[in-house]
Protein backbone atom coordinates (compact mmCIF):
# COMPACT_ATOMS: atom_id res chain seq x y z
CA UNK A 1 0.00 0.00 0.00
CA UNK A 2 1.40 3.61 -1.02
CA UNK A 3 1.68 5.96 2.35
CA UNK A 4 0.11 9.52 1.91
CA UNK A 5 0.63 12.64 3.70
CA UNK A 6 -2.00 13.37 5.75
CA UNK A 7 -4.35 16.14 4.06
CA UNK A 8 -2.29 16.54 1.36
CA UNK A 9 -4.51 15.49 -2.86
CA UNK A 10 -2.85 12.26 -3.11
CA UNK A 11 -4.63 11.21 0.19
CA UNK A 12 -7.76 12.58 -1.07
CA UNK A 13 -7.84 11.31 -4.66
CA UNK A 14 -7.15 7.84 -2.83
CA UNK A 15 -9.77 8.28 -0.58
CA UNK A 16 -12.15 9.19 -3.05
CA UNK A 17 -10.64 5.97 -5.11
CA UNK A 18 -11.93 4.01 -2.38
CA UNK A 19 -15.14 5.60 -1.20
CA UNK A 20 -15.92 4.92 -5.47
CA UNK A 21 -14.80 1.16 -5.14
CA UNK A 22 -16.84 0.41 -1.75
CA UNK A 23 -20.49 -0.24 -2.87
CA UNK A 24 -22.13 0.41 0.40
CA UNK A 25 -20.63 3.80 0.87
CA UNK A 26 -23.41 5.94 0.15
CA UNK A 27 -25.40 4.20 2.00
CA UNK A 28 -23.18 4.50 4.95
CA UNK A 29 -23.08 8.69 4.52
CA UNK A 30 -26.75 9.26 3.43
CA UNK A 31 -27.53 10.53 6.65
CA UNK A 32 -24.99 13.06 6.52
CA UNK A 33 -26.11 16.08 5.33
CA UNK A 34 -24.58 19.16 6.99
CA UNK A 35 -21.35 20.37 7.31
CA UNK A 36 -19.88 19.67 10.56
CA UNK A 37 -16.60 21.25 12.51
CA UNK A 38 -17.06 19.25 15.31
CA UNK A 39 -13.67 19.28 16.49
CA UNK A 40 -14.38 23.28 16.46
CA UNK A 41 -17.74 22.99 18.36
CA UNK A 42 -15.97 20.88 21.11
CA UNK A 43 -13.37 23.98 21.00
CA UNK A 44 -16.01 26.26 21.57
CA UNK A 45 -15.03 28.57 18.59
CA UNK A 46 -18.20 27.50 17.20
CA UNK A 47 -21.48 28.88 19.49
CA UNK A 48 -24.00 26.82 19.59
CA UNK A 49 -27.57 29.30 18.63
CA UNK A 50 -30.41 26.58 18.58
CA UNK A 51 -31.05 23.08 19.90
CA UNK A 52 -29.23 21.16 22.02
CA UNK A 53 -25.08 20.11 22.61
CA UNK A 54 -26.87 16.26 23.18
CA UNK A 55 -28.51 16.74 19.93
CA UNK A 56 -25.23 18.23 18.03
CA UNK A 57 -23.42 14.39 19.22
CA UNK A 58 -26.27 13.04 18.09
CA UNK A 59 -25.11 14.63 14.28
CA UNK A 60 -21.91 13.71 14.38
CA UNK A 61 -21.90 10.19 15.01
CA UNK A 62 -22.03 9.31 10.82
CA UNK A 63 -18.72 10.86 10.95
CA UNK A 64 -17.28 7.73 12.12
CA UNK A 65 -18.25 6.57 8.63
CA UNK A 66 -16.20 9.33 6.83
CA UNK A 67 -13.44 8.35 8.94
CA UNK A 68 -13.49 4.83 8.09
CA UNK A 69 -13.42 5.44 4.35
CA UNK A 70 -10.41 8.49 5.09
CA UNK A 71 -8.25 6.20 7.28
CA UNK A 72 -8.20 3.65 4.97
CA UNK A 73 -5.47 4.75 3.11
CA UNK A 74 -1.63 4.66 4.55
CA UNK A 75 -1.05 7.94 6.20
CA UNK A 76 1.89 9.72 6.97
CA UNK A 77 1.25 12.39 9.30
CA UNK A 78 3.62 15.53 10.32
CA UNK A 79 5.28 14.07 13.63
CA UNK A 80 5.89 11.27 11.74
CA UNK A 81 8.45 13.02 9.58
CA UNK A 82 11.64 13.23 9.18
CA UNK A 83 12.95 16.94 9.38
CA UNK A 84 13.24 17.04 5.71
CA UNK A 85 10.06 15.19 4.96
CA UNK A 86 8.23 17.79 6.95
CA UNK A 87 10.09 20.93 5.72
CA UNK A 88 8.88 19.40 2.13
CA UNK A 89 5.43 19.02 3.43
CA UNK A 90 4.69 22.32 4.92
CA UNK A 91 6.29 23.52 1.64
CA UNK A 92 3.13 21.33 -0.42
CA UNK A 93 0.74 22.34 1.73
CA UNK A 94 1.83 25.97 1.67
CA UNK A 95 1.18 26.09 -2.21
CA UNK A 96 -2.05 24.26 -1.62
CA UNK A 97 -3.32 26.39 0.67
CA UNK A 98 -2.10 29.55 -1.77
CA UNK A 99 -4.19 27.99 -4.68
CA UNK A 100 -6.90 27.30 -2.88
CA UNK A 101 -7.33 30.55 -1.26
CA UNK A 102 -7.44 29.83 1.96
Amino acid sequence: MTSHQFCTPGWLKESARIYKATPDAKDQLKKLTAKICYTDFILGKINLELGTKMKIIELALPVNNIFDFLTQVDLQFPDEMSEDELTSYRSKIEVLRRERGS
